[in-house]
């Protein structure tokens, strides 16, 4: 399964797509990427008995593999943005079932959700409104809640930042310059410090808040 985080920028922030892929659990072997699995894998896990008995053996703590990580120019159009995630998906053609796109609906947003809607896209969507709020309620998320499922799942190991993309430093240095605000009220922000960027970390934090909280039920 992957999990695309796509938070989308304003005048001064890059939009961010966040690549996440949760491995399968192949007895004897461990947990195997999608490009890993064999022919033979993948007709034993279309048989129902024997993938049920595959993943009561696997570890509950189902780890994620950050794969791909993707900052646009600034100021990069949303049509273009739009168009370019739908031709990485293989086009509007496409049948992606194994792919959820997640989107940030926030403010203008809302507007690129309906692109992608009515672009066709070639996989499940779901669209997150970010709060400032302290409870999640359907699809409306407190932002508190999307970073502290990338920072638990970062603590535990769980998901793991592949070396091989050109933006994994940028990510990185942007975790280092994250910082939680407590105002004199005991109201909490989330947010980058002054003149820094944080839309790698919502990007990562969308899709993996998405596949711990909403795929695993809050398994974090």
């Amino acid at each position: 399964m992957y999990y695309l985080g796509l938070d989308l920028g304003q005048a001064a922030d890059s939009t961010a797509l966040a690549t996440l892929e949760e491995p399968t659990w192949i007895p004897g072997r461990g947990w195997v990427g999608a490009t890993e699995l064999t022919t033979i894998d993948r007709q034993n896990l279309d048989i129902p008995q024997l993938r049920s008995h595959w993943d009561e053996q696997a570890p509950k703590l189902v780890p994620l593999w950050l794969r791909q990580l993707k900052r646009y120019p600034l100021q990069t159009p949303y049509p273009a943005i739009v168009d370019d995630v739908i031709r990485m998906l293989g086009g509007k053609d496409a049948r992606r079932p194994e792919v959820i796109l997640i989107v940030d609906g926030t403010g203008v947003g809302a507007a690129v959700v309906d692109m992608f809607r009515y672009g066709e896209l070639p996989c499940e969507m779901y669209n997150v409104i970010i709060t400032g709020g302290a409870k999640a309620e359907r699809n409306h998320i407190p932002k508190r809640d999307l970073i502290g499922a990338l920072q638990v799942s970062l603590q535990r190991s769980q998901l793991v930042i592949s070396q091989h993309t050109d933006e994994t430093k940028t990510l990185i240095n942007e975790l280092r310059e994250y910082k939680v605000k407590i105002s004199d009220t005991g109201h909490d922000s989330y947010n980058a410090r002054e003149g820094k960027h944080d839309d790698l970390v919502l990007a990562a934090a969308l899709a993996t808040w998405y596949a711990r909280m909403v795929m695993h039920r809050g398994e974090l």
